[in-house]
């Protein structure tokens, strides 16, 4: 999947490999990506949210026993991009799912949240379970100008999100200009 905007700023996008949005009791179960997911704009501004996910881009649902097997890359705005799922919400749950595909973000705009499984996840009601997934692939999240957060398994978790029994493999690398952590 290969995405440029170059003349028109959104409100919000969300591009997955599988599905867009996953929304609450919905089960993506058994899937795997093995499409390239590319996504570059000049015309974002501050707050226009872009969700990646190798899986499913904004998830709410449920998403169990999926991979994805491939890279994923933005450059643009405010940018949430996962091997699974670019956003993880409340009552959501992401199981046994395995992230092998290199994740690279660059946002020039607003800041950029990426992980192995998850790129952000949160809720004001019911929480964000993630467990027994893992990652095995390079996590980069750059943006010059605001904060880049990158992690092995998520790169950023706020209210009612649990991580359980999850790996970051030791050959995975993590890197963010701002913060990044193994899982």
């Amino acid at each position: 999947i290969t995405s440029n905007n170059t003349d028109k700023p959104f409100t919000m996008l969300a591009i997955g490999g599988i599905c867009g949005r996953n929304i609450s009791s919905k089960i993506i179960r058994n899937c795997q990506n093995y499409g390239e997911i590319n996504y570059s704009t000049n015309e974002m501004s501050k707050g226009s949210p872009l969700y990646l996910g190798g899986i499913t881009a904004f998830n709410q649902g449920n998403t169990i026993d999926c991979d994805n097997n491939n890279h994923i890359s933005a450059s643009g705005g405010r940018t949430q991009a996962g091997g699974i799922a670019g956003f993880c919400g409340g009552g959501a749950i992401i199981e046994n799912c395995t992230n092998s595909g290199n994740i690279q973000v660059t946002s020039n705009a607003d800041s950029c949240f990426v992980g192995g499984i998850v790129g952000s996840a949160n809720s004001t009601t019911s929480n964000c379970i993630i467990k027994l997934s893992n990652n095995s692939a390079a996590i980069t999240a750059t943006s010059p100008t605001f904060a880049g957060f990158s992690g092995g398994i998520i790169g950023y978790m706020k209210s009612f999100v649990i991580v359980e029994n999850s790996i970051n493999k030791i050959h995975a690398s993590v890197s963010a200009n701002t913060f990044s952590g193994g899982i």
